[in-house]
């Protein structure tokens, strides 16, 4: 097999990395999971209304974008499942190398270039990149993430017919869904924040809630950062930003920084 060298590799595929992608050349998108923008969609993420206003011209055209869909508001809440397909339609203008369900197995610095060993459904492949761009919550072959201080959330979509009120609850007025939020310490399994969540019934119950759906991944929420791993090698978690059009938007502008 022959191997490829890029410029740069970027650590997950979120609003932030994708959209930093969109504005590169030679570069690869490693993703350990399946889908776009897991970190604000899978995992049901609750971001307070805000009016992101974009410098760039790419972020200028994906806001506008979601507005001419309906899936922003005049207070900047957004309704983020649909947003990943709009996100997808840029894919669609541009070829990136995206290599999904690709776990990076091992990282080091090889004469210039970061060699990283990826493992997918065609096995260990070994790809070189001169700068890696990680945009994931918890880090990727480093430990800079784990120090970093954050909050872990499970969220669920619930029922809620009358408009109870609960602590804990919020309402999406672009969706017109209802999330409940479990605040949960970072050592918590999913299996255990289930059981929590379950826990809850009879509180539900005596507000006429109803669990519809729970979130496949953990919601985050931590302050903005920019750390440097080692040279060229860049932790910039994308869920750290108040919702997907501002994280798509600091990707854009860290490609077109580095490329400045």
């Amino acid at each position: 097999m022959a191997q490829k060298y890029y410029d740069t590799a970027v650590f997950g595929t979120t609003f932030l990395g994708l959209g930093a992608a969109l504005q590169m050349e030679n570069v690869v998108v490693i993703e350990k999971g399946g889908l776009f923008g897991a970190e604000f969609v899978n995992s049901y993420k609750v971001c307070a209304p805000k009016i992101v206003e974009p410098k760039t011209e790419l972020g200028k055209a994906f806001l506008e974008n979601l507005q001419i869909r309906g899936l922003v508001s005049d207070t900047g809440e957004i309704y983020p499942a649909p947003a990943v397909y709009v996100l997808s339609s840029y894919l669609k203008e541009k070829s990136v190398d995206i290599l999904l369900m690709t776990e990076v197995t091992g990282i080091k610095k090889v004469d210039g270039y970061y060699e990283i060993v990826v493992y997918h459904s065609n096995g260990f492949e070994t790809i070189y990149a001169k700068r890696i761009l990680d945009t994931t919550t918890l880090g990727i072959g480093h430990d800079v993430a784990g120090k970093y201080e954050k909050q872990k959330q499970l969220n669920a979509i619930v029922y809620n017919p009358d408009g109870s009120e609960l602590e804990g609850i919020s309402f999406n007025e672009q969706n017109g869904l209802y999330t409940y939020t479990l605040p949960v310490d970072l050592e918590t399994t999913r299996y255990d924040a289930e059981e929590m969540l379950c826990g809850m019934e009879n509180v539900f119950a005596e507000k006429n809630l109803q669990i519809s759906s729970i979130a496949s991944d953990f919601s985050y929420t931590m302050k903005p950062s920019r750390k440097d791993v080692e040279e060229q090698f860049i932790w910039i978690p994308s869920t750290a930003y108040t919702n997907l059009v501002e994280a798509f938007e600091m990707g854009v502008r860290f490609a077109e920084e580095e490329r400045a």
